[in-house]
Parts: structure tokens; sequence; C-alpha cells
């Protein structure tokens, strides 16, 4: 399963085009962020309660995304698994 959130949401800054959260099978997170000028960079994350706010605190600090954007991006991202993790009760 994966998440995106474009460009076109204003969350991201001008040099992306989208920002893609994968589940890995071993639990851990993947985002996947490709910049407008095509290339991409590719971030692991430890499967925790803290994910969501770690993912938010590396878009902020490492891709340039104001804290408000970063926060409201990850909780995009997050958002379908939590929704997917709640119907498999």
């Amino acid at each position: 399963m994966e998440a995106k959130v474009w460009s076109g949401t204003g969350l991201l800054p001008d040099h992306l085009d989208t920002v893609v959260l994968r589940s890995l099978d071993d639990g851990r997170w993947q985002a996947h962020c490709r910049f407008e000028a095509g290339n991409a960079r590719v971030y692991e994350f430890a499967a925790d309660e803290l994910a969501e706010r770690r993912v938010a605190s590396t878009l902020a600090e490492d891709l340039g995304f104001t804290p408000w954007c970063a926060e409201e991006t990850a909780r995009r991202l997050f958002e379908p698994f939590a929704m997917a993790a709640n119907w498999a009760w």
C-alpha cells in the first residue's frame, strides 16, 4: 500500500513534485520524494509510534517544508494506513 501527496495540494515546496509513503514488508516506512527536476530522494523510518513525527521533521529539515506543511503532509500520508488498519478490525 502507498499514499501520495502531489505538488498541486499547495503543501509541497516548489522544487518537489510528489511525496509517496510506502509500508515495507518488514514494517518500516519509506518516503519517496520526487523533485521537479526528475531526481528523487528516499528515506526510511522505523515502524513505531513516532514515525509520522519523524517524517514531518525530515520533510521540514531536509526538504524545506514549512513546519505546518510538513505536519499536514505527514498526516495525509499516514491517514490511509490508519484508516485501513481500523477497517481490518
